[in-house]
């Protein structure tokens, strides 16, 4: 998808499957965002910036689950925008389940947003939420000869689950929670 039409002489939004790309009227192009679209929440426009919301970013994400990019006119911000929202279908749902939802049918909310509570163990390379890994838990404190941990968490991403397993380390689980908020309800030991 690109827009806006050729004959416009401001920046051009081309979204692809794994990015957004922002093409100079200069010819010099800029990586505006890349991001997995399937773990994109929103994406809202703020003066001449354009702030996403969603787990799409991992690490590179502010606190909170958000990324913001600035330096375009306010124009070409709501442009790519409502490019960005209506080639993602954004904004999407974000349905509360209950833990054993997931652990009874994991794969019906593949790709689903979701916010859960839930116990979390983890320690080295291991990691279970729900029956899944989880991927942006909290920080919780670990034990000083490096058992497992277990802490109640209530997060908020996207799940993701395959018959063919793959998430994890050594794709050693079946589901994944990508989250983009998470939160100690209860620490590790209480």
């Amino acid at each position: 998808m690109s827009y806006p039409p050729p004959f416009y002489k401001g920046p051009t939004i081309r979204l692809y499957e794994h990015n957004a790309c922002l093409q100079l009227a200069d010819g010099q192009k800029n990586l505006l965002a890349a991001f997995r679209p399937e773990l994109l929440i929103d994406a809202t426009a703020e003066g001449g910036s354009i702030r996403f919301f969603g787990a799409a970013f991992g690490e590179d994400a502010e606190p909170g689950g958000f990324r913001t990019f600035h330096g375009l006119t306010e124009r070409d911000a709501q442009l790519a925008v409502e490019a960005i929202v209506t080639r993602y279908r954004l904004p999407r749902p974000l349905e509360e389940v209950s833990e054993s939802d997931l652990l009874s049918d994991p794969h019906a909310f593949d790709g689903r947003h979701i916010e859960v509570t839930a116990a979390w163990t983890r320690g080295f390379e291991m990691s279970s939420f729900a029956g899944a890994w989880l991927t942006g838990g909290p920080r919780m404190a670990s034990s000083r000869d490096h058992r497992p941990v277990t802490g109640l968490v209530r997060a908020r991403g996207v799940w993701q689950s395959s018959r063919d397993g793959g998430y994890g380390h050594l794709g050693c689980s079946a589901s994944c929670l990508v989250a983009y908020q998470s939160w100690l309800v209860e620490e590790p030991g209480r």
